[in-house]
């Protein structure tokens, strides 16, 4: 990995997720329709990485583009401020430097694609979300 590839991380205090955006979010649409849309996140999440992957693996620079998008808004409606960065990096990289320009990104989004799932899978099912 060079220099540049280990640049795109998120920054160290960047949050998993940022509590004000649900409380808002619950705010505008009520607790229960809050925690579903938490729960649909965590649902979705496994077939937004395939879109991604899929995308990547047949040179589908649009449907990696629309992979992408579709994980860095949602991303941003449910807090999920790291996965909205990293994300956001990715769409940049995607638009600058084309397909691979992806390839630095795609790990670390994944991963943190995992964790936010899993945190607001648990958090809604426990009903500990922050509001």
């Amino acid at each position: 990995m060079t220099a540049s590839e280990g640049d795109h991380q998120p920054p160290p205090g960047s949050p998993l997720l940022d509590p004000q955006v649900l409380r808002e979010l619950a705010e505008d649409v009520g607790a229960p329709a809050a925690a579903s849309f938490a729960r649909e996140f965590a649902g979705m999440w496994p077939r937004r990485r395939t879109a991604l992957a899929r995308a990547l693996a047949h040179d589908d620079a649009d449907g990696a583009m629309e992979a992408v998008l579709s994980m860095r808004v949602s991303s941003a409606m449910v807090g999920a401020r790291r996965l909205e960065e990293l994300t956001a990096q990715l769409e940049t990289s995607l638009r600058t430097r084309g397909l691979a320009g992806a390839a630095p990104f795609v790990d670390d989004v994944e991963h943190c694609g995992e964790q936010t799932a899993h945190a607001l899978s648990t958090q809604s099912d426990s009903g500990h979300l922050p509001w």
